[in-house]
């Protein structure tokens, strides 16, 4: 993207790699970032949740930010805000200043971290549900679902899962809203896409998969084929509203990417250590 004259931003989970500076955002490419490195943090806090660091150092706040000054811990920045708060008010400010006055194109990598466990939202987005036929194993998982609620037997699981997916989908449509009102709708290209199927025990999330077999950590459709759509005001009208039903791969996004903007998809550094050359289709 940067080849092809793009700004880069990437906001929320990273969990691929950070042995070196150059598997950091930065190092990948990206003009900015604010990320979390490992696997899941707590949303209040951002200290590190599953790692094996936390073996031998626990509470690591796992927070980490890049720009045009500065590449490091986001000191100052953890704990003030429930963290997909954290993530979308970045993004609104990318959006309302720096993709506004800047004429060079932007990507934009959202990566949020809900509804990935913990199972943590703030109280009033919470108490827009409820159930009658709700469970509270998620407490062997989430310590707490906001500060001062931590008492496991009383945690109901599902309408905590729901208020975390309304959470989301406020957010998202709020980004929509925002590029709309600042006339960029109309050359963006919006691809929302899972990682995996949702993991089907209650201790995780209970997610259904249904009709699929199986869920996340298994080989069945229901873990691997997940759910994506592609939308914004650079989709072909004839394109809106159709469904796919051929296989497409997460990877070939970057060949698809590069071909839309006219850049070679290869990583230099693949023939360096002896890599093959990327094997994604063009799915535009």
């Amino acid at each position: 993207m940067k080849l092809g004259g793009y700004q880069t931003h990437i906001v929320g989970k990273w969990d691929c790699g950070m042995a070196t500076f150059n598997h950091t955002p930065k190092g990948r490419g990206y003009d900015t970032s604010l990320i979390y490195f490992e696997h899941k943090n707590d949303y209040w806090t951002q200290i590190q949740a599953q790692s094996g660091c936390m073996k031998t150092v626990p509470n690591i706040v796992d927070l980490w930010m890049n720009n045009n000054t500065y590449q490091g811990p986001a000191i100052g920045l953890n704990g003030t805000d429930y963290e997909e708060y954290i993530f979308a008010n970045t993004i609104y400010d990318l959006i309302d200043n720096e993709f506004v006055n800047n004429d060079s194109p932007f990507f934009m990598v959202y990566t949020p971290h809900i509804v990935h466990c913990p199972l943590q939202v703030p109280q009033n987005q919470y108490e827009k549900f409820n159930f009658s036929n709700d469970e509270n194993e998620c407490q062997q998982q989430t310590a707490y679902v906001w500060p001062g609620f931590n008492n496991g037997n009383q945690f109901k699981c599902r309408q905590i899962y729901h208020s975390m997916v309304y959470t989301l989908d406020e957010i998202i449509g709020n980004i929509v809203t925002k590029l709309k009102n600042n006339n960029l709708w109309d050359n963006t290209l919006l691809v929302l896409s899972s990682d995996n199927g949702g993991p089907e025990t209650l201790p995780e999330s209970g997610a259904n998969n249904t009709p699929l077999r199986g869920g996340k950590y298994s080989p069945w459709e229901g873990g691997i084929r997940a759910t994506a759509f592609v939308s914004g005001g650079l989709l072909p009208k004839e394109r809106r509203g159709k469904q796919e039903t051929g296989i497409i791969h997460i990877s070939d996004w970057l060949a698809t990417f590069s071909d839309m903007i006219g850049v070679n998809p290869s990583d230099p550094n693949s023939d360096i250590y002896g890599f093959p050359n990327i094997d994604g289709f063009n799915v535009w």
